[in-house]
């Protein structure tokens, strides 16, 4: 039996378990406001595509205006 929090997001292979999360960060020059409109929507239909040509789970792709 596991002891760990949450096994939702475990994927099983044939000889181990793994969970693999990424935080993917773009930083611009001078905070330029770069992903817009047609660029953001560009960049998520890539990501999503790559994700699903690695049979990945997506939990969520956004794009933060400014911190």
């Amino acid at each position: 039996m596991m002891a760990m929090g949450n096994n939702n997001n475990l994927v099983h292979a044939r000889t181990c378990v793994y969970n693999v999360g990424y935080h993917i960060i773009f930083t611009t020059k001078y905070r330029k406001k770069v992903f817009k409109n047609e660029i953001e929507s560009r960049l998520k239909d890539i990501l999503y595509q790559v994700a699903d040509d690695k049979e990945s789970v997506k939990q969520y792709i956004e794009n933060q205006k400014d911190n």
